[in-house]
């Protein structure tokens, strides 16, 4: 649900940004507002972030967490990732433009936007090779990965033995194991459990 139906211009959502205690996205003009995320999202996010920053160390890549803009088109799409893994050097110290791989942790309330209009944005991205979606609700990890033509592969991963590979980004790999460590699924409660 957007913030307010009233558009903002570029420089009215930065200057929002930086005084508001609640992150925005950002998609043409409209402000959507992070919601605090559940403690299970969280958890299995700092998880992955924990499985691919031991792995990056030395590689040149670097990892960023979900308080770092992911712009997607330039002065009109602005997002926050859960996970953002860039292997180029960025110039703006508060956003990423050429990320190599998103992660996205779904929740009930953003799970058709992460598999619908930020699959489609996300994928448009020329530096991206891969955007992951986590499950939240069981050990289930699906993976978007682009092909030599530019078509994009489907691979979906469930269970604690399975690993997935992400060969295109510094031989990196995500065991399930350690996305679900000591992670408990709890059925949702209906209430304030967003991402």
């Amino acid at each position: 649900m957007p913030v307010t139906l009233e558009k903002l211009s570029l420089q009215e959502y930065f200057d929002l940004e930086k005084r508001s205690e609640v992150r925005h996205e950002y998609v043409d003009g409209i402000l959507f507002p992070m919601s605090g995320e559940s403690k299970i999202n969280n958890e299995i996010a700092l998880n992955c972030y924990s499985a691919f920053r031991a792995q990056l160390r030395g590689t040149g890549c670097r990892i960023f967490t979900h308080q770092i803009r992911l712009i997607v088109k330039e002065d009109r799409i602005y997002r926050y990732p859960d996970l953002i893994v860039t292997c180029t050097d960025e110039t703006d110290s508060y956003a990423i433009t050429q990320p190599s791989l998103v992660i996205e942790v779904l929740s009930p309330s953003t799970e058709a936007t992460d598999r619908n209009q930020k699959l489609k944005e996300y994928t448009s991205l020329p530096s991206l090779e891969y955007y992951l979606l986590v499950s939240s609700q069981e050990a289930v990890v699906e993976c978007y990965s682009r092909e030599k033509d530019g078509g994009w592969r489907y691979s979906f991963y469930t269970g604690l033995a399975e690993v997935v590979k992400l060969e295109k980004v510094k031989g990196l790999v995500l065991g399930l194991a350690d996305v679900y460590q000591d992670v408990s699924f709890t059925p949702q409660d209906g209430g304030s459990g967003q991402s």
